[in-house]
């Protein structure tokens, strides 16, 4: 009877979306709904697992199970429009959170050897070509969402263009751009892994064509995500991801938002955020000359001409502009990406800056030892050899520190 059933519920849901479904579930329990998200989306989801655990098959069932008991515990923040895009991260997430718990270190792609000692020797060992594979789905799980997600629908799940567009609600020339450039993204983010592949190879990688998640196991991770009846490993698996994420949100979170406060409205927090007003009879530490130093217009001069320092510093592939980024340096940019101080200079050694322009200068001081500089900035360079134009809003976070002012934060969006 239960075949029956649900041939007559996938029937009848066939047109109903997966946020419908999602909605379902959330409102009233819907277990029908649930696992037919779960059978939408096993394929995809068991393919991320498999290709980043392919010599572990139990824990990539661990990672397949979370993923969906994840879901069910957020099925009423899932927000993003897309739930194949939100499994998705989740799924890597989980698959990769297993194998470091496994003990499997990443191997150099570059190499195709085992870097841990412990592991070289298993008959299981990955693969050169394994581990490339996983470390295409890691770098796509980084992409910034408007690009991830045509890539995730139309070169994991298989959807055509106009099906990506229809379930993502944007116009169908919208996916097919930010599908290429997405894909673009993804292949010079896989070149700073070491892993050199043209598009073509990375979209045969992506291609859920791995033998489907079985019968059972779809059964586990429903009953997992309607009832809680899963595995101690795949429980920690559940809380540690979604713990993660938490985490993460709460990060990019509080960067962006102290860029845009310092952007558009910073200077109304001032009184709260910024020095106290000394009595006349309270000289400042360092005398008349700190004083001077730190007024407003000569840290605005003291500011820019470090950032031009910086921007200068790109036409030697940023080798002379590394010393004004603070080791805690990040960076976000244009597509979404975050980069640490390593990563920041990783990617400005194949950049080569022709031309640049500041303006709409404006210094805003949050306290004594940090100030955020905003401006436009339109540039001209090269990327590999390719050219590029771009202009942007930049919002530049710098804290002194040890007496010397250096980069913290670096924020940039697109401006026409």
């Amino acid at each position: 009877m239960r075949p029956v059933l649900r041939f007559l519920h996938d029937t009848a849901a066939a047109g109903v979306s997966d946020a419908d479904l999602l909605r379902r579930y959330a409102a009233a329990n819907d277990e029908a709904a649930f696992e037919l998200l779960v059978r939408r989306h096993a394929a995809a989801v068991w393919a991320a697992c498999r290709r980043i655990l392919p010599a572990d098959s139990h824990a990539a069932e661990d990672a397949f199970q979370a993923t969906f008991l994840a879901l069910a515990r957020k099925s009423d923040a899932v927000r993003t429009g897309c739930v194949a895009g939100w499994l998705y991260r989740v799924a890597v997430h989980a698959a990769l959170k297993a194998r470091r718990a496994r003990g499997t270190i990443s191997l150099d792609p570059s190499r195709g050897q085992d870097t841990d000692a412990t592991n070289s020797e298993d008959p299981g060992a990955l693969t050169a070509a394994a581990e490339q594979a996983a470390v295409v789905h890691e770098e796509l799980a980084r992409l910034g969402e408007k690009y991830r997600l045509p890539v995730v629908l139309c070169d994991l799940t298989g959807l055509t263009h106009g099906e990506a567009a229809a379930q993502l609600g944007w116009p169908v020339g919208t996916v097919s751009g930010r599908l290429v450039r997405g894909r673009e993204q993804l292949r010079r983010r896989l070149e700073r892994r070491g892993v050199t592949l043209a598009v073509t190879a990375v979209t045969s990688v992506l291609a859920a064509n791995e033998t489907n998640a079985s019968t059972a196991l779809t059964r586990a991770a429903v009953a997992a995500g309607t009832t809680g009846a899963a595995t101690p490993a795949v429980l920690s698996l559940a809380e540690g991801v979604l713990r993660a994420m938490r985490v993460a949100k709460l990060k990019v979170i509080g960067l962006v938002g102290a860029a845009a406060v310092a952007a558009v409205g910073g200077l109304a927090l001032l009184p709260a955020f910024g020095p106290a007003t000394r009595a006349a009879d309270d000289p400042a530490p360092g005398g008349a000359a700190a004083r001077k130093a730190d007024a407003p217009e000569k840290l605005e001069e003291v500011l820019l001409d470090l950032e031009k320092k910086s921007w200068e510093s790109m036409k030697d592939g940023g080798a002379s502009g590394a010393d004004v980024l603070a080791e805690d340096f990040v960076a976000l940019m244009i597509d979404g990406n975050r980069l640490t101080r390593t990563g920041f200079l990783n990617l400005l050694a194949d950049v080569r800056l022709k031309e640049y322009s500041l303006t709409d200068v404006k210094l805003t001081r949050l306290t004594p030892d940090a100030a955020v500089l905003t401006y436009k900035a339109k540039l001209a360079f090269t990327y590999k050899g390719d050219e590029v134009k771009q202009k942007l809003w930049v919002s530049s976070t710098w804290a002194k520190r040890d007496g010397k002012w250096v980069s913290v934060v670096y924020h940039e969006t697109e401006t026409k």
